[in-house]
């Protein structure tokens, strides 16, 4: 059958710009070298309109294609760690990440495709995997290119009852998903457990990245995701949030679900 699912999406980056100050003793830095260290901001404000066909390939095989088209805004720029006006003492951290899709001033649209399959393993298994961006496509945002990343995520998932779902998936290898230059390896894990006949489901949920040094911890590039799910017929709402390693609320999604059978 086929899908449409439409997702309202802020993303933003904040990373600090190479620097050749870690590479000299202390006694060699100066206030120049301070004056000069700056904070790359990348951030996307945008809406997803995600038409998807999946079919019986055989008894124990769907497979699926999913086409995307993303259209908003977005800005680029960079700030001085000394600027006053963007770095205090007193401002947490999700306020730098909304400053970069606060007040885009760059339009832009942009197609992805993306395609995947599972094959049923006996009457509790099925393991899958999905090709993401394919073809690596760009976003401009005024003069900067933005490449979204191919991925190849492989899944299993375990069904033991027809309202209780166990999952984990991995990134096959390593890619820059975050656009900063950096290679990252997610692996996720996650429980689901319906009620009311499945037309309520919760799930909680652990991704870590195996490219980094740490898996677990305050050090760890983690995220912990909390969400639920409803279905009237063939309309379906999700909503999820995520919690870094600290504890505090990293993102939160909002998403629409229409099935045509």
């Amino acid at each position: 059958g086929y899908g449409l699912v439409i997702s309202f999406e802020n993303e933003a980056l904040v990373s600090p710009i190479k620097s050749d100050l870690l590479s000299k003793n202390l006694s060699e830095v100066n206030q120049g070298d301070i004056d000069a260290l700056q904070f790359d901001f990348i951030g996307l404000k945008y809406r997803r309109f995600a038409l998807g066909y999946a079919m019986n390939f055989t008894q124990q095989i769907n497979i699926g294609v999913t086409l995307n088209y993303l259209t908003g805004k977005g800005n680029h720029f960079q700030h001085f760690l000394v600027d006053g006006n963007e770095f205090s003492t007193d401002k947490k951290i999700d306020s730098y990440v909304a400053n970069g899709w606060t007040d885009p001033e760059h339009k832009f649209s942009k197609i992805t495709f993306d395609i995947g399959a599972n094959m049923a393993i006996g009457q509790h298994f099925r393991i899958g995997a999905i090709l993401k961006n394919y073809g690596n496509p760009t976003i401009k945002v005024g003069e900067t290119e933005i490449q979204l990343s191919q991925r190849i995520i492989a899944g299993i998932a375990f069904r033991p009852a027809a309202d209780l779902s166990l999952y984990m998936d991995m990134d096959i290898k390593k890619t820059d998903i975050l656009h900063n230059g950096e290679d990252s390896q997610p692996i996720s894990l996650g429980i689901e457990k319906g009620f009311f006949k499945n037309k309520l489901s919760i799930r909680a949920g652990f991704q870590s990245d195996l490219a980094t040094e740490y898996f677990v911890g305050k050090k760890a590039n983690s995220l912990f995701g909390f969400g639920f799910g409803f279905n009237m017929k063939n309309f379906l709402v999700d909503c999820a949030m995520g919690l870094d390693a600290s504890g505090k609320v990293s993102n939160i999604a909002l998403s629409g679900f229409f099935i045509v059978q």
